[in-house]
């Protein structure tokens, strides 16, 4: 149950107090209190709330998009981000949830809980066959995607008799890599490769994240406790140290973003950087295409091996090198300066 919820019924049994029992009611004209109240809004069926041919949010959200801050989506529904769950009298028996990044504080998704026995149906009439994968638990999860307004929707088990249908924002593979030229699409207003950290914060304020030495350090005991009788073993990343990255929205089947990881030469500039495109669990649908854009786009790569995985690099400045990440499934492409 909602604070909300919790907090007009309180108000409605203070206002009501011992005067609700009267029939003539409290209003002086013998008119009854229920003659008065406005008509409650008709009950509506759950499939009306995806009369769209792809994802879109559900009405109740009212207009609220993923990024927004606090702030912003308490100008659309008071009370958030506290109060992070939505009733609509329509829909009595849903909630409309929202939820905000611990750390920047902004929208990251929604989700309602759905009817096991007729969500996957119901969804799919709606929007058409789904991309049927797994979890990186191994448990069955849906995919549906609305490429031009870069919302895909996910259906997966939820506790007891439901099914948790989450709507997240992403960017499509093409969209991200680009199609055209040897450039990467996401690189712009600045190239990234020779940037500064200023720079780059002037470039991408939307999307940079940087971690301070006190973060750094946080993270790095996290990581001890995590690893127990063994955290010798992290010594090989060297000094916890404040660093940097870029965090897109995740492609398809990535999780959480597209993270695009920095190294820093020693005069403060980008002489690397590596990104992922994500297949886990859905490798039959993706991994070869995923692997046809990118040949498409680099032109002919040339095959190698290193301490026994191979990898394909084109000839191009910047250089370009693939590797297929076998363990968490997904192609790992690292762009630097060619020589």
């Amino acid at each position: 149950m909602s604070k909300r919820w919790m907090a007009w019924t309180a108000a409605a049994v203070l206002a009501c107090g011992t005067g609700c029992g009267d029939k003539a009611g409290s209003n002086g004209g013998g008119e009854s209190a229920a003659a008065s109240a406005a008509p409650a809004p008709a009950a509506k069926p759950i499939e009306s709330l995806f009369a769209s041919k792809a994802p879109t949010l559900p009405a109740p959200f009212k207009g609220l998009k993923s990024g927004m801050t606090g702030e912003e989506a308490a100008k659309i529904i008071p009370g958030m981000p506290d109060e992070d769950t939505i009733e609509a009298a329509e829909y009595p028996d849903l909630r409309f949830n929202v939820g905000f990044d611990r750390k920047t504080k902004k929208i990251s998704r929604f989700w309602i809980n759905l009817p096991k026995d007729k969500a996957k149906a119901m969804l799919t009439q709606a929007w058409g066959s789904p991309v049927d994968g797994q979890t990186s638990i191994k448990k069955p999860i849906s995919y549906w995607f609305n490429p031009e307004a870069g919302l895909r929707a996910t259906l997966e088990e939820s506790f007891g008799d439901d099914m948790k249908l989450e709507f997240t924002a992403y960017i499509p593979t093409e969209q991200f890599v680009g199609k055209d030229g040897k450039a990467l699409a996401f690189e712009k207003p600045q190239a990234i490769l020779g940037a500064t950290i200023e720079q780059l914060r002037a470039a991408y304020p939307g999307v940079l994240v940087e971690k301070s030495q006190a973060d750094a350090e946080k993270d790095r005991a996290r990581m001890e406790k995590m690893m127990g009788d063994q955290k010798d073993k992290l010594k090989v990343l060297g000094k916890a140290k404040p660093s940097a990255y870029l965090d897109f929205p995740p492609t398809e089947y990535a999780s959480y973003w597209t993270r695009v990881n920095l190294t820093w030469d020693d005069e403060g500039k980008v002489m690397r950087y590596r990104f992922k495109l994500d297949h886990r669990g859905f490798e039959a649908q993706a991994r070869q295409a995923q692997f046809d854009l990118l040949k498409a786009k680099f032109g002919e790569l040339k095959e190698g091996e290193k301490y026994g995985r191979k990898f394909f690099e084109a000839s191009a400045d910047p250089k370009i090198t693939i590797e297929e990440d076998t363990i968490s499934n997904g192609w790992d492409v690292t762009v630097e300066p060619a020589g």
